[in-house]
């Protein structure tokens, strides 16, 4: 429904500018105001300046005039960068938040101040999230307002629309206010309306074009943003500093060491506790690691075999399953034998199917520990949402750490009395099963490990 009034709209304004219909009101014709044109100058001047959005976004569905809250944004723009923020709930209803002060790097691209593993401060490229890959700021991120001209505006009951071949300015910051954590859309605006109060415009209206979405079944939907506009008089950046070094991170580098150095045996075996926050599921399975393979003996419920590595003629590991029951058609018939091992192609899983031996093991030794807090039990705790992701992928086996819909919020190393790590592990949420765990390892069986199965040699 919403969709077809904005196509009317669109047909309306495209009468009023070609066909100099007698009821066109151009900005220096208000009869309620003579001095209308000088308005809408010192409006456009104000807007090319610093000027802040603040709303939310509403997608539409052509075929049912369904709706859906896309979210709250807020984003200013400056200068020389770009502050965005938007908070919305994801797909399980879970309240998810961006937040990024960009700037253009020296290859034109989004790029943004973030603290390195090491605790240095660099200038990131921004991935684009959903997007995948890297955004020209001058694509995204310049204020549409400079392109627009007080000829390009058209009064309609009340609201100042700009000229449909000047809308495409704001393309951009459609688009980005479109980022999830999976998805991205390239848009393209149809319509931009103001509101116009004394010297500023006081609100924005944007509807985009229809577009598919990439869902199971794609649909034409537009994008309704409704923003107020604000016009901060000075933009201050402020410089992201590294994270203070304190006598505990010393203890804490010396317990990584230790723990390291087990792990670097090559033949250890870490026991993994998983426990839902709602106590539902509490259930604990086993990574067992050798010189020439890896077991992990988690088998999800659908799933009739296991998974791990084994070591091949290339010195790299490949991925294999392990049948623990017959693997068997709705028919009956066998496919893979219990006791069968099965390597995945390489072509059709080029992610996991082979890796080093480093890509598979926890690596502690590759982030500071001034990202860590001392909690009042002694133990460390680090929830740090610009890092926390990356150590996480970085502390857990190899079963853990593919599992991608798992996205940590903390990262946690119990110390015994002897300041040795005894346990550690994440508290994250599964994208995928609408839950959020605690995942607890301790290591154990060191240099006396095997594997409770036997692989067969890689290519036989």
């Amino acid at each position: 429904m919403k969709s077809k009034s904005v196509t009317l709209m669109l047909s309306m304004l495209s009468v009023l500018s070609l066909g100099g219909c007698d009821n066109e009101t151009k900005p220096n014709q208000d009869s309620r105001d003579d001095n209308i044109e000088v308005h809408i100058r010192r409006a456009l001047s104000k807007a090319k300046g610093n000027v802040n959005f603040s709303g939310d976004v509403t997608s539409i569905y052509i075929d049912d005039a369904e709706s859906f809250d896309e979210g709250e944004m807020d984003f200013t723009i400056a200068e020389k960068a770009f502050e965005w923020t938007k908070t919305y709930q994801d797909i399980n209803g879970i309240e998810r938040t961006f937040s990024y002060c960009f700037e253009a790097n020296d290859a034109g691209n989004l790029a943004y101040q973030k603290l390195t593993l090491q605790n240095e401060v660099e200038l990131h490229e921004y991935d684009g999230l959903g997007a995948k890959k890297a955004l020209k700021y001058s694509d995204y991120c310049l204020n549409p307002f400079k392109n627009i001209e007080p000829k390009d505006l058209t009064l309609v009951e009340g609201r100042y629309f700009i000229d449909e071949k000047k809308v495409s300015s704001f393309n951009g910051l459609m688009s980005l206010n479109t980022t999830t954590n999976y998805n991205f859309y390239d848009v393209e605006t149809s319509s931009v309306s103001l509101a116009l109060n004394g010297d500023e415009f006081k609100d924005i209206v944007i509807t985009t074009k229809p577009r598919k979405d990439v869902s199971f079944d794609p649909a034409d939907f537009v994008l309704d943003a409704n923003f107020t506009l604000y016009y901060p008089s000075e933009v201050t950046i402020e410089n992201l500093t590294k994270k203070e070094h304190k006598a505990e991170h010393d203890v804490l580098k010396v317990a990584f060491e230790k723990l390291q150095e087990k792990i670097q045996t090559q033949n250890y075996t870490i026991s993994t506790r998983d426990v839902t926050d709602d106590g539902d599921i509490d259930l604990t399975y086993n990574t067992f690691a050798t010189k020439d393979a890896f077991y992990c003996d988690f088998r999800p419920q659908i799933e009739s075999y296991c998974l791990g590595y084994n070591k091949g003629g290339d010195d790299k590991f490949h991925w294999f399953r392990y049948y623990i029951f017959d693997n068997k058609k709705p028919n009956g018939e066998v496919i893979n034998k219990k006791g069968d091992v099965v390597y995945f192609d390489p072509v059709n899983n080029p992610k996991n199917a082979i890796h080093e031996r480093e890509d598979l093991e926890p690596d502690l030794l590759s982030f500071a520990p001034e990202f860590f807090s001392k909690t009042a039990k002694g133990n460390f705790l680090c929830s740090n949402p610009d890092v926390v992701e990356e150590i996480h992928r970085l502390i857990t086996p190899f079963y853990d750490k593919q599992d991608e819909y798992y996205v940590a919020d903390k990262v946690f190393f119990n110390m015994n009395a002897e300041s040795e790590i005894e346990s550690w592990g994440f508290h994250g949420y599964s994208e995928i099963e609408g839950s959020s765990d605690t995942f607890t390892y301790t290591i154990k069986d060191v240099g006396t490990t095997a594997l409770p199965m036997t692989p067969t040699p890689v290519g036989e």
